[in-house]
């Protein structure tokens, strides 16, 4: 039997049509979103009620901590070197989940020692962002550093990590569907296991929240910046190589439904507004335009300056890639509100 048949030249423009006035729709859409996010949040509104808006944004993410539970934590000796002992752990606590991660604890550590957290980025490990692999490759040492100035530091592995040929595969992003189709998502899933890796280290491994913080590259970033607004333990955040345009970076695992009506990486560090907060850039980033960047400081601004504190919110770019600024100017902002 033979059907009608005609070139594919012939309905080009049928799907063309759909496609550029599909995508006109969403950008409109976009334009309502700024409108809808300013309606719902300001400087003055937020600082009325801080914590409705923390609320708010834990509840798009679907981030759910169960208020008591038992944490279980395992604690291996690895090798001392320089100042710090180092150790291998593992924290498990809801949903039964084993969080691995390395603790560079200071040798003479005191009641005042210094907690940072040190997040990896994409594909990264604890051991490369702590440069025990890999020379640390762009994050040019950064937990080393710190380590290096006194604090102790934790460096948790996120499901991010190149896989090899030898282990079971994981696809993040299919992960996070699933997750979506359980009502959280992926990042608010791994933000609880930090969470209550703070619990841990905050009670019973002898840590204060007065000297609490958190950094982070590119994802780390990320994670980093979600989890300075979302738990107010921390006293101050490093994030790097992340915050920009979130519309323009809309990748899978980090966009929740309505959250352009509510929250654009501006609004997201607002969260962190009054504690302490430096964003950094590097000007020749491949992943993200540092130029968007400045436009979205712009905004986080005006809430520090609601605040009158200006002081504690620090952004600026550096000459560099996607990568860590090698320069002091971030560690010592964090000395200074941690030390």
């Amino acid at each position: 039997m033979k059907y009608y048949s005609e070139e594919v030249i012939n309905n080009l423009d049928y799907r063309k049509n759909y496609s550029s006035s599909l995508q006109n729709f969403i950008a409109k859409e976009r334009e309502t979103s700024a409108i809808k996010r300013s309606k719902y949040i300001s400087p003055k509104k937020y600082k009325s009620n801080p914590e409705k808006f923390r609320q708010d944004y834990k509840k798009i993410i679907g981030f759910n901590k169960p208020k008591k539970v038992n944490i279980k934590v395992e604690k291996n000796f690895v090798a001392l070197d320089k100042n710090v002992n180092i150790y291998r752990m593992s924290i498990t606590g809801a949903f039964n989940i084993p969080f691995y991660g390395i603790l560079f604890e200071p040798i003479d550590k005191t009641e005042n020692t210094p907690l940072i957290f040190a997040f990896h980025g994409g594909g990264g490990t604890p051991e490369l962002v702590s440069s025990i692999n890999l020379d640390s490759g762009n994050y040019n040492h950064m937990a080393r550093r710190m380590s290096d100035r006194g604090y102790a530091v934790f460096c948790p592995q996120f499901l991010l990590w190149n896989q090899s040929e030898n282990e079971e595969k994981f696809d993040r992003i299919r992960l996070n569907g699933r997750c979506m189709q359980l009502g959280f998502s992926i990042t608010a899933l791994e933000q609880v296991l930090v969470s209550q890796c703070a619990d841990y280290f905050l009670s019973d491994g002898g840590y204060s929240e007065d000297r609490f913080g958190v950094i982070g590259l590119s994802y780390g970033g990320m994670n980093a910046l979600t989890f300075a607004a979302i738990d107010t333990r921390v006293k101050a955040c490093y994030s790097s190589s992340w915050y920009s345009n979130r519309f323009t970076n809309s990748w899978a695992d980090w966009s929740y439904k309505g959250l352009a009506n509510r929250f654009e990486d501006a609004e997201l560090a607002a969260l962190v507004c009054p504690r302490a907060l430096v964003i950094t850039m590097g000007d020749k980033d491949a992943l993200f335009n540092y130029k968007e960047s400045e436009a979205s400081a712009i905004i986080t601004t005006e809430y520090y300056k609601e605040f009158n504190a200006q002081e504690k919110f620090c952004y600026y770019t550096f000459d560099g890639n996607h990568e860590t600024d090698k320069s002091p100017k971030w560690e010592e902002f964090l000395d200074k509100y941690l030390k």
